[in-house]
């Protein structure tokens, strides 16, 4: 376990910080207004406020970790250190594998000792956010002797062996392979990558493009979680404020069934990108101000002409030709573009549809008026992180249940079909009469009753788009289901009559849901009452402009070359501009070309 490592093992203790990491001590020109010193800038633009927080403000902050602590749902000091001794097992087991295998291989003991190779973490424990249960991202590093083929097999088969590991699978089809196994009590995602050099040093700078040289395109992408995440916490102001507002924000998008890149949704690191641009666009801001900000800039930002980026890149060190994200096919035409801090950029959310960026944008925009609203003293700040019930949300469901014929190869195959769902929902969406596909994160083992115990099924939420109100209308979906049982079945060697291996669909409407889930999932529907607790302020032609899907026609008036940030600085204030009621309603109807009477998602019945 390395230093950085242990420092990134931090508690969510005074955090309320509201001084950024290094101020310049250049005098300024004395304007008024101005403050005697100069802040550093982070990110590509100049902060939007670098007001200090007031007593109002730090106070919020504290109420919210007050409340924040009766979750329980950080991790304590002896979870964290048992987290480290498994961190330890795994390491010294990869460096016993790693002699191991090379001494098979005819080379010295004693030369194979020397060569190095071991276990670095990313992703959320990197950035020192630990809830409990919480996995853990890591990667294995090796040099030039072992290769990637050395670690789905023999380093597989090892790990295998290893009493306390359980629920070992290869994912080596994924767009970063992997492998996924619980070792204790502790679930792990271990990339690989291995470095073209004879020795790896534990203390090897992962962070420096030199280890770039010479490697390969996969071990790139594995390497990358490592040096994203140390980057982002070098490109923000207060660490200790950024991770406080990122613990909010990451439970913020897990209650609303937001957390998931694999099905066109945000993961992990997107959303720590985002929040890192939020704390560069307000360096001096308090926690409450922060999440304030990030749902009022993200709800309003134009995604189509604007992407995130927290730092320029120097393209090509060292010889270096891989594309920049903005050139490259698969990403320029992406609906949003959250781009990594390191070299290669990449966007973290090429997975994002049509219907999960209107939900993610509703969702932004429902939350930003909750906090005013919560900054105002209207309301407690449980509000902002009440779950919104998916399965009394949509009056139609389409369910997908995958089979197998033992529990090894369900986990298999379930993730397998779960790192696939995404191309159904885009499917679906070129069906006319269906205005939103919103897969819901989570699959479901069958009821007892029904004898399937190596079943799981997936749900999707649909809106459907009817010409009026009394029109009877018949949906076909057999042609979108045969797509992806060819794009994603036939393409892996699986087929829909394969006995060990397959997918049924189902429609059911919401009141037959019982038939498939526990009542407890389901939940009681609350009828929505109209009567809002504060004054929205209409919201404005070009803000609805910025929410347009990709390829829209705009209208922009004479300021259309105005960046984000820009039109931050002209609208701030502490309290942010409110997007008003229809603001859902005219986002999917710009999306879908539907009129909707209503909430998207509560279309009456067929």
């Amino acid at each position: 376990m390395s230093q950085a490592d242990r420092l990134a093992e931090q508690n969510m203790e005074s955090v309320i910080d509201g001084s950024p990491k290094s101020i310049d001590s250049r005098v300024t020109t004395g304007q008024p207004n101005e403050s005697n010193k100069v802040l550093k800038q982070y990110g590509i633009t100049s902060a939007v406020n670098t007001d200090r927080p007031t007593k109002h403000e730090l106070a919020k902050s504290r109420e919210f970790m007050e409340w924040f602590k009766t979750l329980d749902i950080l991790e304590s000091s002896a979870d964290l250190n048992k987290k480290l001794v498994i961190l330890e097992k795994l390491n010294k087991i990869t460096k016993k594998w790693i002699v191991g295998f090379l001494t098979k291989k005819r080379m010295p003991e004693s030369e194979a000792r020397a060569v190095g190779g071991h276990i670095r973490t990313f992703g959320s424990y990197r950035l020192g956010i630990h809830t409990k249960g919480g996995d853990i991202d890591a990667v294995m590093i090796v040099p030039m002797h072992i290769t990637r083929k050395d670690f789905y097999e023999s380093f597989a088969t090892y790990l295998r062996s290893v009493g306390e590991i359980k629920n070992l699978r290869v994912i080596s089809e994924a767009y970063v392979p992997l492998m996924k196994f619980t070792f204790g009590d502790v679930e792990f995602d271990l990339l690989f990558c291995r470095i073209k050099s004879y020795k790896i040093e534990d203390d090897i700078k992962l962070d420096s493009p030199k280890v770039l040289r010479d490697m390969d395109l996969r071990d790139i992408r594995s390497i990358n979680g490592f040096r994203i995440a140390e980057e982002i916490l070098n490109l923000v102001p207060s660490q200790k404020n950024f991770k406080f507002v990122l613990h909010a924000i990451r439970y913020w998008a897990k209650q609303n069934e937001l957390y998931s890149n694999v099905l066109g949704f945000f993961g992990g690191i997107t959303w720590a990108i985002l929040v890192a641009r939020i704390c560069q666009l307000y360096p001096c801001a308090a926690p409450s101000v922060l999440i304030e900000k990030f749902f009022m800039a993200f709800s309003n930002w134009d995604w189509d002409r604007h992407p995130i980026v927290l730092q320029k890149i120097i393209y090509g060190p060292y010889g270096m030709t891989l594309p920049q994200w903005h050139l490259s096919a698969t990403d320029r035409n992406k609906l949003i573009s959250i781009i990594t801090p390191t070299y290669p950029e990449q966007n973290t959310v090429h997975n994002v549809s049509l219907s999960t960026r209107a939900i993610i944008t509703e969702q932004l925009a429902k939350a930003s008026k909750t906090m005013s609203c919560i900054m105002a003293n209207k309301l407690p700040w449980s509000t902002l992180f009440e779950p919104d019930n998916f399965f009394q949300n949509y009056n139609h469901f389409l369910i997908m249940t995958t089979h197998a014929d033992s529990e090894v190869k369900q986990m298999e195959f379930n993730g397998y079909i779960e790192s696939r769902l995404r191309y159904l929902v885009t499917s679906l969406e070129k069906n006319i009469f269906i205005k939103l596909v919103h897969p819901y994160t989570k699959s479901f083992p069958t009821k007892p009753e029904e004898c399937l115990p190596f079943a799981r099924r997936w749900f999707l939420g649909l809106a459907i788009s009817k010409p009026d109100e009394n029109a009877q209308i018949q949906i076909d979906f057999d042609k979108n289901l045969k797509m992806f049982e060819y794009e994603v079945l036939g393409k892996a060697n699986f087929t829909m009559t394969n006995p060990d291996k397959k997918i049924t669909f189902t429609h059911c409407r919401r009141k037959e849901l019982k038939n498939f889930l526990p009542i407890e999932v389901i939940g009681k529907r609350v009828r929505k009452v109209k009567k809002e607790v504060h004054e929205d302020i209409p919201l404005s032609n070009e803000s609805f402009q910025n929410l347009l899907p990709l390829g829209s026609k705009r209208k922009h008036n004479g300021s259309s070359g105005s960046s984000p940030e820009d039109k931050l600085k002209n609208t701030d204030s502490r309290l942010p501009v409110q997007l008003n009621g229809e603001t859902s309603l005219l986002l999917n109807e710009a999306c879908f070309g539907s009129k909707i009477a209503g909430d998207v998602r509560s279309e009456e019945a067929l």
